[in-house]
């Protein structure tokens, strides 16, 4: 039962998060913005490509040694790259002369490509996906560590921007939908911060994220509040933003 709830959050998160990536991606290609961009790569790169290769990499006895080993590399290539998205879509959003910013962000490299190199050197010097699992996914702290300071990074970011625009909102000098927008990635990201903290409390504990019903529900339950939270962000129907308006319109009249 868990199970199968658990099959149908992932696969909510999955879609939602490919259609945003994608749309985002589109809406690069129109705008030449830099921030579409990179959030769009990040989407379409997890989703799109890290998580089914990494899925399908375990299908050790069916694909072969080499091809589970190839796949497995190249899914933790995309996941990093995927988590330094977010690292550059904070920085050139919200911090893009700042100094200590672009450090942060160009300081996760590193850190990503020695992931992808220990990955690399355990399937291979293990002889395959299956004696080096166990180790490959404690490797994994690395990665979820990078992720939740990525993440982390974008929520303080955009929780304060919030705060900016809210003010402004109340003397009605900005969009009250795009205030509403950096709420919702705000809450978004704090989601994920949520569920990032909750797997390296897992991993610790030597939990089968995949199997320990507890873990499952945590995992599937904030895939699905990340899903809601993308949707009302990026694919919000006109209903819910005319919405905001005119509650927005309603607290100005009342002030």
């Amino acid at each position: 039962m868990i199970q199968g709830v658990a099959g149908i959050c992932f696969l909510t998160l999955f879609v939602t998060s490919l259609v945003v990536g994608v749309r985002l991606l589109i809406l690069a290609r129109r705008t030449r913005q830099i921030s579409e961009l990179v959030l769009g790569l990040s989407f379409v790169l997890m989703m799109g490509i890290a998580y089914p290769l990494m899925l399908l990499a375990r299908n050790e006895e069916l694909l072969g040694v080499a091809t589970a080993s190839v796949l497995m590399v190249v899914g933790s290539a995309a996941l990093n790259a995927s988590i330094f998205m977010i690292f550059l879509f904070t920085w050139k959003v919200f911090r893009p002369d700042t100094g200590w910013a672009r450090a942060l962000t160009f300081g996760a490299v590193p850190l990503s490509v020695l992931h992808v190199f220990a990955v690399a050197y355990l399937v291979t010097a293990r002889g395959g996906i299956g004696a080096a699992l166990a180790e490959t996914s404690r490797s994994g702290l690395l990665v979820l560590l990078l992720d939740g300071v990525a993440y982390t990074w974008t929520a303080a970011e955009s929780w304060r921007y919030y705060g900016l625009l809210k003010r402004r909102l109340a003397l009605g000098l900005t969009d009250p939908v795009l205030c509403n927008r950096f709420l919702l990635w705000a809450s978004t990201a704090g989601v994920t911060v949520f569920g990032i903290l909750a797997n390296i409390a897992f991993l610790l504990a030597d939990v089968d994220v995949l199997r320990t019903p507890f873990a499952v529900l945590v995992t599937a339950l904030t895939g699905l509040a990340q899903a809601a939270l993308l949707y009302l962000t990026f694919l919000a129907p006109a209903r819910y933003t005319d919405a905001v308006r005119h509650r927005a319109t309603r607290a100005l009249r009342e002030s």
